[in-house]
């Protein structure tokens, strides 16, 4: 848990703690969120925002609502942000990273989220 509570700080840019807000909602029972989302924020006293599950228009609604500023991500999700009707009717522009892990990521489909979602970079933690 202490490797990948140091390895976070490679990935994200230094917390703000009066202006970054995590959003999370993947399950607390892979120690990829837990870790990285939930202990992660604690340690650093980083606000963060729990959703139960992903469902794609309360989190789109969250990050609107909370201006979320960095969340983690696994590559399904990635493709249904890739896909999405809804993405353009909110204002996401606070949302400046997503980390994916827990499965590989290809650079195509990273570089489409981004296309679409300018203000926010990707990277992928799985793997590196």
């Amino acid at each position: 848990m202490t490797s990948q509570l140091q390895a976070i700080n490679t990935v994200y840019e230094p917390n703000d703690i009066k202006k970054d807000v995590h959003l999370t909602f993947l399950p607390f029972s892979h120690m990829y969120a837990l870790t990285l989302d939930v202990v992660h924020c604690l340690t650093t006293g980083t606000t963060m925002v729990i959703l139960p599950r992903f469902e794609e228009k309360n989190v789109l609604e969250a990050i609107q609502k909370y201006k979320v500023t960095w969340s983690l991500v696994v590559p399904p999700i990635l493709i249904i942000l890739r896909e999405s009707k809804l993405l353009d009717k909110y204002d996401l522009t606070t949302w400046k990273g997503m980390m994916s892990a827990a499965a590989p990521l290809g650079d195509d489909l990273a570089k489409s989220v981004e296309k679409r979602l300018p203000n926010c970079r990707i990277v992928q933690a799985y793997g590196e």
